[in-house]
C-alpha cells in the first residue's frame, strides 16, 4: 500500500495538475480495496486464541 501511495503522490506535480483525478480517485480506490483485503484476511484468518 505504501508503494501505491508513493506512486499516487508522484503523479501530480506542482505545475501540472492534469492527473489529479487519476491520482485522487483511481489510486485511492486501489488503496482502499487493498486495505479491505488485508483487513478481511486479518480478521478471518487470524482468529483469537489461535
Amino acid at each position: 500500500m505504501a508503494t501505491l501511495l508513493i506512486y499516487e503522490h508522484s503523479l501530480v506535480k506542482a505545475d501540472d495538475l492534469s492527473r489529479v483525478n487519476a491520482a485522487f480517485f483511481t489510486m485511492n480506490g486501489y488503496v482502499s480495496v487493498l486495505f479491505l483485503i488485508f483487513w478481511a484476511a486479518d480478521i478471518f484468518l487470524l482468529k483469537p486464541g489461535a
